[in-house]
Protein backbone atom coordinates (compact mmCIF):
# COMPACT_ATOMS: atom_id res chain seq x y z
CA UNK A 1 0.00 0.00 0.00
CA UNK A 2 1.75 3.30 -1.06
CA UNK A 3 1.24 6.51 0.93
CA UNK A 4 -0.14 8.39 -2.11
CA UNK A 5 -2.95 7.65 -4.41
CA UNK A 6 -1.36 10.43 -7.12
CA UNK A 7 -0.25 13.81 -6.86
CA UNK A 8 -2.70 16.52 -5.92
CA UNK A 9 -5.27 14.03 -4.56
CA UNK A 10 -7.57 14.52 -1.54
CA UNK A 11 -6.28 10.96 -1.18
CA UNK A 12 -3.12 11.90 -0.49
CA UNK A 13 -3.83 15.23 0.98
CA UNK A 14 -6.40 12.60 3.51
CA UNK A 15 -3.32 10.88 4.11
CA UNK A 16 -0.93 13.36 4.51
CA UNK A 17 -3.16 15.01 7.17
CA UNK A 18 -3.88 11.50 8.72
CA UNK A 19 -0.07 11.01 9.16
CA UNK A 20 0.70 14.35 10.57
CA UNK A 21 -2.88 13.66 13.57
CA UNK A 22 -0.50 10.26 13.75
CA UNK A 23 2.89 12.04 14.83
CA UNK A 24 0.59 14.85 16.44
CA UNK A 25 -1.15 11.31 19.07
CA UNK A 26 2.41 10.30 19.24
CA UNK A 27 4.06 13.41 20.07
CA UNK A 28 0.78 14.67 22.80
CA UNK A 29 0.85 11.09 24.45
CA UNK A 30 4.69 11.27 25.37
CA UNK A 31 4.60 14.59 26.88
CA UNK A 32 1.26 14.36 28.36
CA UNK A 33 2.34 10.89 29.81
CA UNK A 34 5.72 12.03 31.04
CA UNK A 35 3.75 15.16 32.61
CA UNK A 36 1.15 13.25 34.67
CA UNK A 37 3.96 11.10 36.13
CA UNK A 38 4.39 7.74 37.38
CA UNK A 39 0.69 7.61 38.61
CA UNK A 40 -0.58 6.15 35.09
CA UNK A 41 1.57 3.98 34.17
CA UNK A 42 1.18 1.95 37.96
CA UNK A 43 -2.50 2.51 36.52
CA UNK A 44 -1.97 0.53 33.86
CA UNK A 45 -0.10 -1.92 35.28
CA UNK A 46 -2.61 -2.52 37.92
CA UNK A 47 -5.57 -2.61 35.07
CA UNK A 48 -3.49 -5.44 33.00
CA UNK A 49 -2.94 -7.59 36.34
CA UNK A 50 -4.16 -10.58 34.97
CA UNK A 51 -1.64 -10.57 31.95
CA UNK A 52 1.46 -10.70 34.86
CA UNK A 53 -0.74 -13.72 36.55
CA UNK A 54 -0.90 -14.94 33.62
CA UNK A 55 2.69 -15.51 32.67
CA UNK A 56 3.52 -16.57 36.03
CA UNK A 57 1.30 -19.54 36.06
CA UNK A 58 2.24 -20.32 32.46
CA UNK A 59 4.48 -18.23 30.28
CA UNK A 60 2.62 -19.17 27.13
CA UNK A 61 -0.64 -18.51 28.76
CA UNK A 62 1.59 -15.16 29.13
CA UNK A 63 1.98 -15.11 25.42
CA UNK A 64 -1.97 -15.56 24.35
CA UNK A 65 -2.84 -13.03 27.11
CA UNK A 66 -0.15 -10.45 25.87
CA UNK A 67 -1.04 -11.56 22.08
CA UNK A 68 -5.05 -10.91 22.57
CA UNK A 69 -4.76 -7.84 24.30
CA UNK A 70 -2.67 -6.31 21.47
CA UNK A 71 -4.18 -7.89 18.99
CA UNK A 72 -7.74 -6.43 20.35
CA UNK A 73 -5.91 -3.26 20.24
CA UNK A 74 -4.45 -3.25 17.37
CA UNK A 75 -7.88 -3.76 15.83
CA UNK A 76 -9.69 -0.53 17.75
CA UNK A 77 -6.35 1.23 16.61
CA UNK A 78 -7.67 0.64 12.56
CA UNK A 79 -10.98 2.65 13.53
CA UNK A 80 -9.47 5.92 12.32
CA UNK A 81 -10.00 8.29 15.25
CA UNK A 82 -9.88 5.78 17.72
CA UNK A 83 -6.71 4.71 16.37
CA UNK A 84 -5.52 8.02 16.93
CA UNK A 85 -6.74 7.80 20.71
CA UNK A 86 -4.99 4.07 21.57
CA UNK A 87 -1.88 5.69 19.68
CA UNK A 88 -1.51 8.76 22.61
CA UNK A 89 -2.68 6.46 25.18
CA UNK A 90 0.12 3.70 24.34
CA UNK A 91 2.52 6.74 23.63
CA UNK A 92 1.62 8.13 27.37
CA UNK A 93 1.98 4.92 29.28
CA UNK A 94 5.64 5.56 27.60
CA UNK A 95 5.65 8.79 28.39
CA UNK A 96 4.38 7.98 32.25
CA UNK A 97 7.19 5.37 32.46
CA UNK A 98 9.97 7.56 31.45
CA UNK A 99 8.73 10.07 34.17
CA UNK A 100 9.11 7.23 36.93
CA UNK A 101 11.98 5.46 35.63
CA UNK A 102 13.72 6.01 32.50
CA UNK A 103 16.14 3.28 32.63
CA UNK A 104 13.05 0.80 32.73
CA UNK A 105 12.65 1.73 29.29
CA UNK A 106 15.04 -0.49 28.55
CA UNK A 107 12.57 -3.39 29.08
CA UNK A 108 10.30 -2.10 26.23
CA UNK A 109 13.20 -2.12 23.56
CA UNK A 110 13.25 -5.76 22.83
CA UNK A 111 9.22 -6.10 22.10
CA UNK A 112 8.24 -2.79 21.39
CA UNK A 113 10.48 -3.47 18.22
CA UNK A 114 7.90 -5.47 17.02
CA UNK A 115 4.94 -4.33 18.79
CA UNK A 116 4.79 -0.27 17.98
CA UNK A 117 5.32 -0.70 13.92
CA UNK A 118 2.03 -3.33 14.54
CA UNK A 119 0.34 -0.49 16.18
CA UNK A 120 1.69 2.53 14.21
CA UNK A 121 0.60 0.45 10.68
CA UNK A 122 -2.98 -0.76 12.16
CA UNK A 123 -3.05 3.23 13.23
CA UNK A 124 -2.16 3.85 9.22
CA UNK A 125 -4.39 1.44 7.99
CA UNK A 126 -7.56 3.12 9.47
CA UNK A 127 -6.52 6.22 7.56
CA UNK A 128 -5.79 4.33 4.59
CA UNK A 129 -9.04 2.43 4.54
CA UNK A 130 -10.86 6.18 4.38
CA UNK A 131 -8.57 7.30 2.12
CA UNK A 132 -9.21 4.54 -0.37
CA UNK A 133 -13.05 3.30 0.07
CA UNK A 134 -13.76 6.77 -2.54
CA UNK A 135 -11.32 5.14 -5.11
CA UNK A 136 -11.88 1.47 -4.72
CA UNK A 137 -15.22 1.10 -2.70
CA UNK A 138 -15.33 0.29 0.56
CA UNK A 139 -15.59 -3.67 0.19
CA UNK A 140 -12.35 -3.62 -1.49
CA UNK A 141 -10.91 -0.91 0.54
CA UNK A 142 -11.86 -2.57 3.94
CA UNK A 143 -10.92 -6.48 2.46
CA UNK A 144 -7.26 -4.98 1.32
CA UNK A 145 -6.82 -3.69 4.84
CA UNK A 146 -7.86 -6.65 6.80
CA UNK A 147 -5.59 -8.52 4.30
CA UNK A 148 -2.59 -6.37 4.92
CA UNK A 149 -3.74 -6.45 8.90
CA UNK A 150 -3.50 -10.28 8.52
CA UNK A 151 -0.24 -10.60 7.13
CA UNK A 152 2.02 -8.08 8.52
CA UNK A 153 0.40 -7.07 12.31
CA UNK A 154 -0.16 -10.45 13.54
CA UNK A 155 3.02 -11.96 13.04
CA UNK A 156 4.65 -8.66 14.64
CA UNK A 157 2.21 -9.09 17.22
CA UNK A 158 2.95 -12.62 17.59
CA UNK A 159 6.43 -11.98 17.80
CA UNK A 160 6.24 -9.18 20.38
CA UNK A 161 4.27 -11.31 22.89
CA UNK A 162 6.89 -14.15 22.91
CA UNK A 163 9.67 -11.59 23.00
CA UNK A 164 7.56 -9.52 25.60
CA UNK A 165 7.14 -12.64 28.07
CA UNK A 166 10.86 -14.46 27.74
CA UNK A 167 13.00 -11.56 26.23
CA UNK A 168 11.71 -8.48 28.23
CA UNK A 169 11.19 -9.99 31.56
CA UNK A 170 14.50 -11.72 31.62
CA UNK A 171 16.18 -8.61 30.87
CA UNK A 172 14.03 -6.95 33.16
CA UNK A 173 14.71 -9.49 36.41
CA UNK A 174 18.43 -9.24 35.55
CA UNK A 175 18.95 -5.79 35.72
CA UNK A 176 16.27 -5.31 38.85
CA UNK A 177 18.82 -8.38 40.09
CA UNK A 178 16.39 -11.07 40.73
CA UNK A 179 18.31 -13.70 38.34
CA UNK A 180 17.08 -14.54 34.68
Amino acid sequence: MSVEAGPGSGTSLFLRAYLASMALATVAGLVGGYLAGPGLVLEFLKEKSFIVEAIRANPLLGVGAIFANNLLSSLIAMIPVLGLIVLGVNMAVIGSLASAAPQALVFLVPHGVFELPAIYYSVYLGGRVVADARRKGAGKAFSSMLASWAKIVIPLLLIAAFVEVFVSTALASMMLGKGP
